[in-house]
C-alpha cells in the first residue's frame, strides 16, 4: 500500500476453553454456510462436521435459529472490538485519503471473502424479513459504516467533488456493493464476465472511489498480495 498506510485488523475476541463445543458447532454451521444456504443445512450435518451429535447439540441449542442468534451475536462482538481498534484517534494522524481507502478496502474484501456464507445469510434475512430485532442490527451495521466514512471524510481537503459528504457516501457504498457483490454472491453472470484477481479488483476500486471523489491516484505496488496477507 502506499505510504504510511495503517493496517486494519478484525478483531475476533478468544473464547473461553468452555465453550469449545458450542465453537466447534459454530465453526461446522460457517463452513458449511459457503456451501450451501442456511435453510439447506441440517442439524445433523451440523454436528457431523462438528465431531459432535444431535443430542449435543441440542444441549446448547433449542434449535438451529438458536445458533444463527449465537453465530450474530459472535459477530457483533467481533464488530464492536474491530470498530475500538479501528477507530483509535492515533491510528490516522497525518494518514492522506488513499492509503485511508486501501486499508479499509482490504478490511472489507478479506472479512467478506472470509465469511460470505454468513454474510450471504444475513444480507437474504434483511432483505426478506423486517422484524424490530433486525431494523436494530441494520441500524448498528450502518453505525459502523457511518464511522468508516466518516475516516474519509477527515481527508475532505484532498476531495475535489462539490459534496465531499454525498461522494464519501457514494463511493463507500459503490465500493462496498461491489465486494459485497463478488464475493457473496459469486455466480451472477456479471461477477462470473469480471474474471479479475483479487489484487487487480482492489487496485480497480481504489481508483473507481478516487477518481469519483475526485481526488488524486498514485500507482501502488504494495497492493498487490495484500488479500492474500491479512
Amino acid at each position: 500500500m502506499t505510504e504510511s498506510a495503517p493496517t486494519i485488523r478484525w478483531v475476533t475476541p478468544k473464547q473461553p476453553r468452555s465453550q469449545e463445543t458450542l465453537e466447534r458447532l459454530a465453526q461446522a454451521t460457517m463452513q458449511l454456510l459457503e456451501e450451501k444456504s442456511f435453510e439447506q443445512i441440517s442439524i445433523e450435518e451440523i454436528a457431523k462436521r462438528a465431531g459432535s451429535s444431535v443430542g449435543g447439540f441440542y444441549a446448547r441449542f433449542p434449535d438451529k435459529e438458536a445458533l444463527y442468534e449465537y453465530l450474530y451475536v459472535q459477530y457483533e462482538g467481533e464488530l464492536a472490538a474491530t470498530r475500538s481498534e479501528m477507530f483509535d484517534p492515533t491510528r490516522w494522524l497525518d494518514v492522506p485519503l488513499q492509503p485511508r481507502v486501501e486499508a479499509i478496502i482490504v478490511l472489507c474484501l478479506n472479512v467478506i471473502k472470509q465469511r460470505a456464507g454468513f454474510f450471504r445469510t444475513m444480507a437474504l434475512r434483511v432483505h426478506m424479513n423486517h422484524t424490530p430485532q433486525i431494523d436494530e442490527q441494520t441500524a448498528r451495521r450502518g453505525e459502523m459504516i457511518e464511522s468508516i466514512r466518516n475516516i474519509l471524510l477527515e481527508c475532505r481537503n484532498e476531495i475535489t467533488h462539490p459534496d465531499p459528504v454525498l461522494a464519501t457516501k457514494m463511493g463507500f457504498y459503490q465500493l462496498l456493493m461491489a465486494i459485497q457483490e463478488r464475493y457473496m454472491f459469486p455466480h451472477t453472470a456479471h461477477t462470473k464476465i469480471l474474471n479479475v484477481s483479487d489484487d487487480v479488483f482492489m487496485r480497480e476500486l481504489v481508483r473507481a472511489f478516487l477518481a469519483y471523489v475526485g481526488a488524486s491516484y498514485t500507482p501502488s505496488p504494495e497492493m498487490q498480495h495484500v488479500a492474500s496477507r491479512s
